[in-house]
């Protein structure tokens, strides 16, 4: 596999550590992309810099141009499951009406914003740590155990 295809496919299956790599790997280069964008967008101000809706931008963006790189390693994780990536749209949708639920006034800072939140969380978990199919299935053969691709 190439890094092309480790970085952009949606098609075969991803092992937990290429996905781990990956996701992790990807979600550290966006943090360095908002250290690096953040001075440049922010409005300086005595010893440190105000937050303006410009320099929220600072934070989305690099979040924003990873994702679907991330996006398409849980594809191909879920194909590692022997399961259809629909499950993973399944998966964001139940964590965007999470969100929005626990952002609800009533909700936020209860203990109930813990119980709608966690088993989302630990769904994404499970999903990237529980072992696949060990046999070729719909979706190809089953990764080679390596951390590179």
């Amino acid at each position: 596999m190439s890094w092309r295809e480790f970085l952009w496919s949606w098609d075969g299956r991803l092992n937990r550590r290429q996905t781990l790599l990956g996701i992790y790997g990807l979600g550290i280069v966006a943090t360095i992309g908002m250290f690096i964008l953040f001075p440049l967008i922010g409005v300086p101000s005595g010893g440190g810099y105000l937050m303006s809706q410009t320099a929220m931008w600072a934070i989305y963006l690099p979040s924003l141009v990873v994702a679907p790189f991330q996006a398409s390693m849980l594809a191909r994780r879920v194909h590692d499951h022997g399961k259809s990536a629909r499950v993973l749209l399944i998966g964001l949708a139940l964590f965007l009406v999470g969100i929005l639920i626990v952002e609800l006034p009533a909700i936020r800072d209860t203990a109930l914003e813990i119980v709608i939140a966690l088993p989302i969380v630990l769904g994404f978990f499970w999903l990237i740590l529980a072992p696949g199919d060990a046999a070729e299935n719909a979706y190809g053969p089953p990764p080679p155990p390596t951390w590179w691709p």
